[in-house]
Formats: structure tokens, C-alpha cells, sequence
């Protein structure tokens, strides 16, 4: 007991957790649930790092969240959903810890280490595109289940690697390499709404920068690619699939509106269409509604997407006063970006439900810790120049 003590007080400190958590969305999913079950079930364990789990305000939200969407699904067999709400806690519980003990230091380690580990999908995902020269519509996708969430993920890089470039934090020329090797990589799995998705990201991220020629420069060049997929729309085979794919999305939407009103109050718990689709004949089959206003009330009802929101309400007031009150806060901006686009590519889909893409999302979210740390400080440091001026 006492080596396992003292590994864990040597090797477990918050930064290595923190680490770890942002490590694993790299790994095959798998790998990442076990990485997430033993952080999750750690962090509560310890008496060291539970306190600082819960200590956000309306924190007490997630847990009643989870449970109340796992016995909704429970009731309805929904298996799937059951181990769905599990895996949110599990996200929120690491992620509320990484809020707690976030610092400016260990998220720039933690954004120059995810840039890293993306490199290697470059190569990889060129191999694999000529191992199937002859599938035209071939889409590279790794070991992340599906392309749309590496291609995600691609998108998070290169917008991270747009905050680092534009906070001048590290070598420019590395940023943009790996934003571009980040690019092929996206390019290989062949998500189209993913490009929209990073365009706005991007957009958004220079406009908070005040960064206002890049973003000029950037608006060319979408453009520019836009003129050429006009010409030679060759160059992206799956626009070809557009329409077949319009007629899933809204074949997917129409669905869900008719049942939402089944369950309008607590719905049937995560991933309800998939649940639905199965049962309904000639429906097409999912996982789930393509939308992020459909997807919740589908999945918790109008009680559990409410209770869903309690949290992020006020997480985001947070977010918005940091940025208020700190000086080129980019770490708010990077924030702010990354939900703009995560809410752009939600009109089409929801690429967040899933492992490796939530807990990168969370991950990033809970950098607002560092800043709050910030105000924390400046508020200690006017308490004591009062203090000891004599003023109340």
C-alpha cells in the first residue's frame, strides 16, 4: 500500500492528470474509455483531488443530470444511453478537476502536446488512402470510429494552432506545419460541414484577436477554394453525395420533431434516435438526430435539456467576464471560437457525442480555470492593498 502511495503522490500530481486526460483523446477510443474510467474513478476516490471536483457553481448539476438520463434510458432499455450517461460523467467529472486546477502553463503544454500527437495521423492516414486508391468515396477515419470525428478533432488542432500563432506563443513556423499536416489529415476524411465548422472557428478566433488582415486573408482564400470547387469539383469527390445526404438529414429530422412529443419531459436518454430508428420501419438508421436543438429534447425532453444548460449558463457568464476583465485574455478567445464552430457544425451534426471529441471539447473548455486563478489573484492582491491602506 505504501508503493502505491507513494507512486500515485510522485507520478498522480494535477498537471500529470490533466495530461494524461488530454493524452488519451489520442489513443484508440477504447484505450481512451479506460484511460477515462481510471481518471474518473481516481479523482472521486482521492481525497486530494475530490474537493476540487464540485466546487464550480451549479457543479451539482452534472450528477443529478447523468443519473436522471441513466434511469430514463434504464426504463426505456436503452443499454446504449445508459453507458452514455456514465461516459458524460466520467468527461465532466475530469473536466470540472481540470477546471479546478488549470493553469496557464499546463494548458499550453497540454495544446503544444495535442499538435504533436497529431502529426502521426498525417502519414498514416496516406498510407491508408493508397491501400484503397480504387474506392473513389474512400474516407480515412483511424482509430477515432468515425471520420466526422477526426475530422473534427483535425479542426480543433488547426484552430488551436491559429490561437498559438496569433497569441505568439512558440514557434510560428511549427504551428503552421502542423496546421497544414492537420488540414491533409481533415482532407482525408472527407467531412465536408467540418471545413464550415473550422471557418467559423477560425473566423471568430481573429475577430476576438482583433486580428483583422489575417481574417481578410482568410476570407480570400475560402473564396479562392470556393471559386475552384465550383470549376473542378472533382477535387472533393463527396460533394457528389450532397444531395443523398440532405435527404438522410432531414429524412433523420423529420423523425425526430414526430417523436419528440412521445416523451416531451424527460425523453428516453442519450442517443434516443438510434433507439427509435430501430424501431420505426424504413426509417434511416443513426445514432443520433443530426441537430443540437432535436438531439436534446429528443434525448432528456424539455426537464433534462434544462437541467443539461444549468451548468453551462453560468460557466459562460464566467467565460465572458474573464474576457471582460483581463487584459488580451485569449484563452477565452479560444474558448469562444471553439464553441462558435462546435455550435456551426451542430445544425448539421454532433460530432461532441462521442469520446475522444467530447472529452477534447471539455478539455479545452475547462482552460477558463486558468483565467479565473487570474482574477482570483488580482481580487486577493486588492484585498490586501485595502487592507493594509485601512480601507474596508
Amino acid at each position: 500500500m505504501r508503493s502505491i502511495h507513494a507512486f500515485a503522490e510522485r507520478w498522480l500530481t494535477d498537471q500529470n492528470l490533466v495530461y494524461l486526460a488530454f493524452f488519451s483523446v489520442w489513443l484508440p477510443y477504447p484505450v481512451t474509455a479506460a484511460v477515462l474510467l481510471f481518471l474518473g474513478v481516481y479523482l472521486l476516490a482521492s481525497k486530494r483531488t475530490r474537493g476540487n471536483i464540485f466546487r464550480h457553481r451549479l457543479a451539482f448539476t452534472v450528477p443529478v443530470f447523468a443519473l436522471l438520463t441513466f434511469f430514463v434510458a434504464l426504463y426505456y432499455r436503452n443499454w446504449l444511453g445508459m453507458l452514455c450517461s456514465v461516459a458524460y460523467f466520467l468527461i465532466m467529472v475530469v473536466a470540472l478537476f481540470a477546471r479546478s486546477v488549470m493553469t496557464r502553463t499546463i494548458f499550453e503544454r497540454a495544446l503544444n502536446g495535442c499538435c504533436l500527437l497529431s502529426l502521426p495521423l498525417l502519414p498514416i492516414g496516406i498510407v491508408d488512402r493508397l491501400l484503397h486508391l480504387g474506392e473513389k468515396l474512400f474516407r480515412f477515419q483511424g482509430w477515432f470510429f468515425n471520420p466526422n470525428y477526426l475530422a473534427t478533432i483535425m479542426s480543433t488542432v488547426i484552430l488551436i494552432c491559429a490561437y498559438k500563432v496569433t497569441a505568439r506563443k512558440g514557434s510560428l513556423w511549427f504551428y503552421y506545419a502542423t496546421a497544414v499536416c492537420a488540414a491533409v489529415t481533415m482532407y482525408l476524411c472527407g467531412s465536408m460541414f467540418a471545413w464550415v465548422e473550422l471557418l467559423m472557428g477560425v473566423s471568430v478566433l481573429l475577430s476576438l484577436m482583433r486580428q483583422h488582415q489575417l481574417l481578410s486573408i482568410l476570407l480570400l482564400l475560402t473564396a479562392v477554394c470556393g471559386i475552384i470547387l465550383y470549376c473542378v469539383p472533382e477535387v472533393f469527390p463527396r460533394l457528389s453525395e450532397t444531395n443523398f445526404t440532405t435527404e438522410f438529414r432531414i429524412s433523420i429530422w423529420n423523425l425526430s420533431m414526430r417523436s419528440i412529443p412521445e416523451a416531451p419531459v424527460f425523453g428516453r436518454g442519450f442517443l434516443s434516435y438510434r433507439l427509435i430508428s430501430h424501431r420505426v420501419p424504413d426509417a434511416y438508421l443513426s445514432e443520433h438526430a443530426h441537430n443540437l436543438v432535436l438531439e436534446p429534447l429528443l434525448s432528456f425532453g424539455v426537464v433534462g435539456t434544462a437541467l443539461f444548460l444549468l451548468y453551462f449558463i453560468p460557466y459562460y457568464r464566467t467565460v465572458l467576464r474573464c474576457k471582460n476583465r483581463i487584459h488580451k485574455s485569449h484563452i477565452t478567445a479560444l474558448i469562444l471560437s471553439l464553441t462558435a464552430a462546435t455550435l456551426i457544425h451542430g445544425t448539421t451534426d454532433m460530432t461532441m457525442l462521442w469520446l475522444q471529441t467530447g472529452l477534447f471539447f471539455m478539455l479545452i473548455l475547462s482552460g477558463v480555470g486558468a483565467d479565473e486563478k487570474v482574477l482570483a489573484a488580482r481580487l486577493e492582491r486588492l484585498r490586501e492593498y485595502a487592507a493594509a491602506n485601512g480601507e474596508s
